[in-house]
């Protein structure tokens, strides 16, 4: 995920939490790794991993646990469908 997309898809304005925003960023594909054992070359063209990597941009940003239900599924789904 580009850092211009990220702060779109959270609502902020570029400059104001760059760097913050990118370490988070710098965590999606080793976090997605971790949960479903796909690579990140393997990430880049499953389209569910692009969904999930917005997800845990959103809960990590604002916080908040009623969203972990829904990225446990999609998480879930991700892990499935590789095994196909």
């Amino acid at each position: 995920m580009q850092l211009s997309e990220a702060l779109e898809l959270l609502h902020v304005d570029a400059g104001l939490v760059d760097n913050e925003v990118e370490k988070l960023i710098a965590g999606l594909a080793p976090y997605i790794e971790k949960a479903t054992g796909l690579s990140e070359e393997e990430q880049a063209i499953m389209p569910l991993c692009r969904i999930a990597e917005k997800f845990l941009l959103l809960k990590w940003y604002y916080g908040g646990a009623e969203s972990d239900r829904v990225l446990n599924s999609v998480l879930s789904q991700i892990c499935t469908t590789a095994r196909l």
